[in-house]
């Protein structure tokens, strides 16, 4: 593949920057490091031009596509920015790709590279609003409490409906042995706490959610991949890792992966479960998608009773505003997870969590989950004859495709190339543990507009880009 060197037309002089290179793993995951490193310390600022990618892999004695890829790790952090005809240089800092959504806009960018629910019908909303004032009226005092300081680990009430909440995931949990977290991310953050401390290794798949890499970093943890294939997490490899490293725990979606939609089979589960069994190694099972499916296999928490934890969120199913998760997790563990909710947060909203009550113990979540689903199902629909030209895996309600890019497109450059041509889509780089293989891919959320037409031009735009070769301008 070639790939062109920057215009030397750019006004910005070009950067004479040179990384001290480190020994440690993959040269480009090293020239990244260095390049993180020197913007920290201020040997590089914003707007620095750097060198050319031929420039620089002929200082460095190393192949083009080295600093290509190093280039596109530094930009998937958010540390560059190219622009075509001038370069690539330092970005000013922006927020984590974690906290990017933004009201959707009808005339700006398509972004589907968000993995939000589908809209809520709005009589739905509406008349879920009210019936929480009509509940106060029943039991006055209802909305001054939900106002006031709550028990850390959930009222007993949203406990239990928590518990029929986890019967749709196959699951028979005790109220006392869950909490009430502020959502799965929150709950992810509890989890880990619960488990690991500084410095400890933790496993997720090779391609996991974003959430769980932040969260691990925030709290000092190591991490390393999973092999992954078309069939989920591969036993064989944690079986090797847990062999040699001795890592506290995995974190792992056995329902609907994110972001490559595998379906955990039977087998597997019960191999994992023997291998957390065998090596004391604790497993959180995020279930976050689990409600979009009807997964006949056991849960993981079934198997292996004493080493899984277990997320259930009403997010992906329900709504993210509610900001209300679900973790289970074997009764000694419930104690230290209520200190970690009480010291991060004190405690999720209780007015939140007496609207999620409301849903769950009447028909409004089944309802409101059944219209998201009828809309799903109505966009892979409209996605599948615009995309069967393209290897897509997904499920029949998936909320999102996960679209091994056809060569020679990367990841990176595809990416790029769709931003530019009006449509946002994730690129496999952002889900990717960093020693993990890189992988051209990317994911493209089904439900993040609120028309079918917006998906549907964005569909298209998808399909026209990626059905040609990558332009020049693209690797830039």
């Amino acid at each position: 593949m070639t790939i062109p060197s920057e215009s030397p037309t750019s006004s910005t002089p070009q950067n004479s920057w040179i990384p001290a290179i480190d020994e440690s793993g993959p040269v480009y995951l090293a020239i990244t490091r260095a390049l993180e490193s020197d913007i920290g310390q201020g040997r590089l600022r914003v707007g620095d031009r750097l060198p050319a990618q031929r420039d620089l892999a002929a200082e460095l004695g190393v192949n083009v596509g080295t600093i290509t890829r190093a280039y596109g790790e530094a930009r998937r952090r958010g540390l560059i920015e190219g622009e075509v005809g001038r370069g690539t240089f330092v970005r000013a800092p922006a927020r984590s790709a974690l906290a990017r959504v933004e009201p959707e806009s009808e005339s700006g960018p398509i972004d589907l590279s968000i993995n939000v629910p589908t809209a809520m019908p709005s009589p739905d909303l509406a008349q879920a609003l009210e019936q929480l004032v009509d509940r106060n009226r029943e039991s006055p005092g209802l909305l001054e409490d939900a106002m006031a300081y709550r028990d850390p680990a959930g009222s007993p009430e949203l406990r239990r409906a928590g518990t029929r909440w986890y019967e749709r995931l196959g699951m028979t949990v005790d109220p006392e042995d869950l909490v009430v977290c502020a959502g799965a991310q929150h709950a992810i953050l509890v989890a880990l706490g619960t488990i690991a401390g500084p410095g400890d290794l933790v496993l997720g798949e090779a391609l996991t959610y974003p959430g769980f890499l932040a969260a691990a970093r925030l709290l000092g943890l190591r991490v390393k991949g999973v092999e992954l294939d078309a069939m989920g997490l591969i036993p064989e490899s944690l079986e090797e890792i847990c062999r040699t490293e001795k890592p506290r725990l995995l974190y792992c979606m056995p329902s609907l992966q994110n972001p490559t939609c595998a379906q955990l089979p039977q087998d597997r589960r019960e191999q994992i479960a023997k291998i957390a069994a065998r090596h004391d190694l604790m497993i959180i099972q995020d279930e976050i998608h689990g409600g979009l499916v009807d997964d006949a296999a056991s849960s993981l928490a079934r198997l292996v009773p004493d080493h899984v934890m277990t997320i259930a969120s009403l997010s992906k199913t329900l709504s993210p505003g509610i900001r209300t998760a679900f973790l289970a997790a074997p009764r000694e563990r419930i104690a230290r997870m209520t200190e970690l909710i009480w010291s991060s947060i004190w405690m999720s909203s209780p007015l939140g969590g007496e609207l999620a009550l409301g849903w769950l113990e009447d028909d409004t979540a089944d309802r409101v989950l059944a219209a998201r689903l009828r809309e799903i199902e109505a966009r892979q629909a409209i996605a599948q004859p615009i995309l069967a030209n393209f290897d897509v895996a997904t499920q029949p309600t998936a909320y999102h495709l996960w679209v091994t890019l056809p060569s020679p497109w990367e990841s990176t450059t595809a990416t790029a190339a769709l931003a530019e041509a009006g449509v946002k889509v994730s690129s496999a780089d952002e889900f990717r543990i960093e020693d993990a293989p890189a992988v051209d891919a990317v994911r493209i959320s089904l439900s993040a507009t609120r028309s079918r037409d917006r998906l549907t031009e964005g569909l298209q735009t998808i399909a026209q880009v990626l059905g040609r070769p990558p332009t020049r301008s693209a690797f830039v």
